[in-house]
């Protein structure tokens, strides 16, 4: 995903961008779900700051309290997710 760090390309400030999560991410625990990144940085949020090849991402809970967890992910195990 050398393109999600090229500020060139599109003024990622504005939008959040849709990844899939490989099941190699924290034992699968995303697999099935849609993360996003945080605007106007992702590559910070309520994680803390990425490091270097991580973007920062939220997503929803799979509890019924439906809370925003934050994480750090690998962009190696990130793929873009198609428009639903």
């Amino acid at each position: 995903l050398p393109w999600l760090f090229d500020n060139n390309l599109c003024d990622f400030t504005l939008y959040h961008i849709c990844f899939k999560v490989s099941i190699h991410y924290s034992g699968s625990s995303l697999s099935k779900w849609t993360v996003h990144t945080n605007c106007p940085n992702h590559f910070c949020g309520n994680a803390g700051c990425a490091s270097p090849g991580f973007v920062s991402v939220t997503v929803s809970s799979s509890t019924v309290s439906s809370t925003v967890e934050h994480h750090n992910i690998s962009v190696d195990c990130l793929t873009p997710s198609p428009p639903s």
